[in-house]
């Protein structure tokens, strides 16, 4: 390991007489050409002593510089088979977090069209008895009243570690160029002058207030997920 030993100059021999000199600076008066002189040769000497000062502290600065560039790769080191792990690992989980929350997003699909058909045949039951009993107003009443099947929800399958704290942000791709430009047609003209290369921000913006919900033709909603650990 390198020596990361800096040596500071002390300050007391770089301060004397200063004392007397600053007092000289802060006290002369400056009404004529006797006195101007007197003051640019104290502002001489001040300018001496600050450079005195810089020069006297450039080694150590020199060497804080090389102690903060043996220091940083030395962490680079350090953290290189750190980073390769976790290089090889993240996308493999990141591809089971999206697989997982695609089947999960399916099955819950799947039991909400479930609920959905079972609420559907609930109210068509209770039309044929409205109906069956001669109060055919009433039948078309209920069919006429909207399905609302409850919401179904299927967590994907993901663990999560001690201390692991997940933080989703959210951002647009465009899948379709012609369908999302079709979809730009409809939109207010401000919409078409910042097109191009204007339209990712702008759609990201949306993701990100609008989440799942967003639904634009010819555009996706991408989740990706940061993760940290507390410890």
């Amino acid at each position: 390991m390198p020596d990361l030993t800096i040596a500071v100059p002390e300050t007391a021999p770089l301060h004397v007489g200063l004392v007397s000199l600053a007092d000289g600076a802060r006290a002369i008066v400056i009404t004529d050409r006797e006195s101007h002189g007197i003051a640019v040769d104290i502002d001489r000497q001040l300018v001496m002593r600050q450079r005195a000062i810089v020069a006297a502290f450039e080694p150590a600065k020199k060497n804080a510089h090389a102690t903060h560039k043996a220091v940083c790769d030395l962490e680079k080191k350090a953290l290189a088979p750190v980073e390769a792990a976790r290089a090889g690992l993240t996308p493999r989980i990141a591809e089971y977090e999206a697989e997982a929350r695609r089947k999960a997003e399916a099955e819950s699909n799947r039991l909400a069209a479930i609920a959905r058909a079972a609420e559907e045949e609930r109210q068509i039951e209770e039309a044929i008895a409205a109906e069956a009993e001669g109060d055919t107003q009433a039948a078309e009443a209920i069919l006429d009243e909207p399905v609302n099947a409850p919401a179904v929800t299927v967590a994907p399958a993901v663990a999560k570690a001690e201390g692991q704290v997940d933080r989703r942000t959210y951002r647009a791709e465009i899948t379709d160029p012609v369908e999302f430009i079709s979809w730009l047609a409809t939109q207010p003209a401000g919409m078409h002058s910042r097109a191009a290369d204007a339209c990712l921000p702008l759609l990201n913006a949306r993701a990100r207030e609008q989440r799942e919900a967003m639904r634009i033709p010819g555009v996706r909603v991408v989740v990706e997920t940061s993760r940290s650990f507390r410890a």
